[in-house]
């Protein structure tokens, strides 16, 4: 019997990941670097590139690495608030509401603390969160299993009481490692991503209400 969802954050209930690849690549320029969407998406979803990572790889040193990462945290959360309410997916508010309640609502997210409170100070969607496992609780982020199994001790749970729904190849590994079913939603720059470990694959997140009935 599923007890808890728990969400991803970023591409699953709040369309983020574009604006975050335009983050990533204004500040990518100034160390003459082109990339376009597909290969973000392979090195920064796929193979867990950071920023500091590719800059590195361009011959720079780790402190101008990180001291771009800075500011490129500064930037993508400017672009953040100045969309507020808008980032929110369509459809994700009625679902929520539908499905609080019933089950436990968690989001597990490798999203940084700031930006988290930026696009949840506007989102409206804070009220039907039971919990949030962020990357401030856990030190290895997905696809490690580390951030699912921090969320099932948080929720008292164990993982065949769980689904995961996420939108990105590492977040399904990270879910599956842990033991839990995951339900996965590719959209944006995720499509690319290698989804065969996910248990189920929907088009959208209207779909999730129906897989549930079948599951109880």
């Amino acid at each position: 019997m599923i007890s808890a969802i728990l969400f991803d954050n970023d591409g699953v209930l709040v369309d983020t990941e574009g604006i975050f690849y335009k983050a990533n690549r204004e500040m990518l320029k100034e160390f003459g670097a082109e990339l376009d969407e597909d290969e973000f998406s392979q090195m920064s979803l796929s193979r867990g590139m950071s920023l500091a990572d590719i800059i590195v790889s361009l011959g720079y040193t780790p402190e101008t690495a990180e001291e771009a990462r800075r500011r490129r945290n500064l930037l993508y959360d400017r672009m953040l608030l100045e969309r507020g309410a808008s980032l929110v997916i369509p459809g994700v508010p009625d679902i929520l509401r539908e499905l609080h309640g019933r089950y436990r609502i968690g989001v597990v997210t490798c999203c940084q603390e700031m930006h988290f409170r930026t696009i949840h100070d506007a989102s409206g969607l804070r009220p039907f969160f039971d919990f949030v496992v962020g990357d401030q609780d856990f030190v290895r982020h997905k696809p490690d299993p580390e951030p699912y199994r921090t969320a099932l001790l948080r929720a008292g749970i164990s993982a065949e009481e769980a689904i995961a729904v996420e939108d990105s190849e590492r977040g399904v590994l990270s879910a599956v490692r842990a033991g839990i079913r995951v339900a996965a939603i590719p959209r944006g720059i995720s499509l690319c991503g290698d989804f065969s470990a996910a248990d189920w694959r929907l088009s959208g997140i209207d779909r999730l209400p129906g897989l549930l009935e079948t599951l109880r």
